[in-house]
């Protein structure tokens, strides 16, 4: 197992695979039903995540198809989203990583955004043993400080 960020492969997250579904509260306070799939693909060099939170009325709050896959420079994975609360592709970078005790990866971050003139993003994802997945999404709107907005948690299914 990678002990940097800059050191993981998506072989690091094969662990994760799977589907799960559970709930969270998005930036507005609003509680949400979530349905997440994080698969391999292309012979294990990259993974798919499909994210979706509904509201209890049916309305998508947010979806999204994101591709996890080492950054062609050899700095580490990065995160592509395609989601429906940004007008294009977000190319997130690995920031973090959180390492338990046994060695497993228990959790990564993205970055997305340089400085305070423009929209900035960090997504996390965790994962505990017992198969529970936590997604959060911290961000920024131009001249605001990124703080925690939304998160969901899902077991798996």
């Amino acid at each position: 197992m990678a002990d940097s960020a800059g050191s993981l492969k998506p072989r690091d997250l094969s662990e994760w695979v799977g589907k799960y579904r559970g709930g969270g509260v998005n930036h507005d306070g609003q509680g949400f039903d979530a349905v997440a799939e994080l698969r391999e693909i292309v012979d294990g060099r990259a993974l798919c995540l499909e994210f979706t939170a509904t509201g209890s009325d049916g309305e998508v709050y947010h979806t999204e198809v994101s591709l996890i896959s080492p950054d062609l420079s050899g700095s580490g994975l990065c995160l592509a989203q395609a989601c429906s609360n940004i007008p294009g592709l977000a190319v997130h970078r690995s920031t973090g990583v959180v390492v338990a005790a046994d060695g497993l990866l228990a959790e990564i971050s993205f970055a997305f955004g340089g400085d305070v003139s423009g929209f900035r993003q960090v997504l996390t994802l965790s994962r505990t043993h017992s198969g529970t997945l936590e997604y959060a999404f911290a961000w920024a709107m131009p001249g605001e400080p990124v703080e925690p907005r939304s998160k969901a948690t899902m077991t798996s299914v």
